[in-house]
């Protein structure tokens, strides 16, 4: 009698059930978690059942397209300049576990695009949706026993920090906002009640981190693409409205929260300790002191935390290769609303965030989502055109596929 495991027996069987875990594993970021909890649900219900899908051929197409190879070289020279860093780190085996954990994003997102799974029709229109209702949620439990509105407003989910909560509001928001014309008249009017609640939560949050993320995407879709500057111009007037109607000295009254300060001191770090053209690598301990009681653990920039890990060569290297996923997802109307959650993402990580090495947290779905999302896209339709164009190192059965 001879066994097989019925998920590799049924490969469409083993694809649904990653789908299904992959929305858990998303679900998991606004419900209140522990780290290891979602880690675990990410282990269990999306890398597993990714084995049970994989094979030659996947990797094969995934590897195909040249922005794939570039962007995991980019992680990869990250993790490389652990080499000259210039203090030990234990560090390396977590950070290359990071790793494989981000290259297990890529090839699940590619194998649910390249299936048909309908990743874009449920994340885009749920999210912000999702968002508001866990951001009305902690409202009420946290003002129960704090000042409205005067408290800054946190939470107890994965992506509570007020810096990435209003951040990873605004993206979705925006990426719903892009596909305005796609919706339906009911599902507009929960759209709008939704950023209204998004908007108040950036507000209670005191996010200027969220505010410089809009104003990044919303400053590149006036710039960039002339058919939304509609939208761009509406939400200009949205947050004009709201800049009347609030107090925002809340937010103004904490200055620049240290950020030029950090920026210069590790700057300084690395020129006078380091090579201003390779950083510090990896290994580095980041933490500088600005005050004897005022420890910073890291560069709170994620453009700084290049110059500090791999020097301008791999900011330049990441502003690169950001710049031509970029300048290839413009050119295609159905990933504009990942475009602009990605533009959110990169305005927001000016003033905040680390190393890109990092397991599943907030910065996955700010940067590393609609990444791989965008990656994934670009490689199914190289493979569509390999296909088209009779490639003889493809087999039959891939081609029907």
């Amino acid at each position: 009698m001879q066994f097989s495991i019925p998920l590799k027996r049924n490969p469409e069987r083993a694809t649904h059930f990653l789908f299904c875990g992959f929305m858990i594993f998303l679900a998991a970021f606004l419900l209140p978690m522990s780290t290891k909890a979602v880690n675990n649900i990410y282990y269990t219900l999306v890398l597993l059942p990714l084995l049970f899908t994989l094979d030659r051929e996947t990797l094969r197409d995934f590897h195909r397209n040249p922005l794939v190879n570039l962007w995991y070289l980019l992680l990869g020279y990250q993790l490389l300049s652990y080499t000259w860093s210039i203090e030990y780190s234990e560090e390396f085996v977590p950070n290359l576990k990071r790793l494989f954990y981000l290259y297990g994003l890529g090839l699940v997102i590619f194998v649910l695009v390249r299936s048909g799974k309908p990743l874009s029709r449920w994340v885009i229109p749920a999210a912000p949706l999702l968002i508001a209702l866990s951001a009305i949620g902690n409202m009420l439990w946290f003002y129960s026993t704090h000042d409205f509105p005067q408290a800054r407003l946190v939470g107890a989910s994965r992506i509570s920090n007020p810096i990435f909560f209003g951040s990873i509001a605004a993206a979705f928001s925006a990426a719903a906002l892009v596909q305005w014309h796609g919706w339906s008249r009911r599902y507009r009017l929960l759209l709008l009640l939704a950023v209204a609640v998004n908007l108040g939560t950036i507000y209670l949050s005191q996010s200027r981190t969220a505010l410089l993320g809009m104003g990044v995407c919303i400053g590149s879709l006036l710039l960039i693409l002339p058919r939304l500057r509609w939208l761009a111009l509406a939400c200009v007037a949205a947050l004009g409205l709201l800049a009347l109607v609030v107090d925002w000295q809340p937010l103004l009254a904490r200055g620049m929260s240290y950020r030029p300060d950090i920026w210069l001191a590790q700057w300084q770090r690395v020129v006078e300790s380091c090579s201003a053209l390779f950083g510090c690598g990896l290994g580095v301990n980041p933490q500088i002191a600005l005050e004897p009681t005022h420890n910073l653990h890291h560069p709170h920039s994620i453009y700084m935390a290049w110059v500090v890990y791999g020097g301008l060569l791999g900011l330049a290297a990441y502003l690169s290769v950001l710049g031509l996923i970029l300048r290839a997802s413009l050119k295609v109307e159905r990933l504009l609303p990942w475009v602009a959650l990605l533009l959110v993402g990169l305005g927001a990580t000016v003033v905040d965030g680390d190393k890109l090495l990092e397991s599943p947290k907030a910065l996955w779905l700010l940067l590393h989502l609609p990444v791989a999302v965008l990656l994934a896209e670009h490689a199914r339709a190289r493979r569509k055109d390999a296909i088209t164009a009779g490639d003889p190192l493809r087999s039959d059965a891939g081609a029907a596929r």
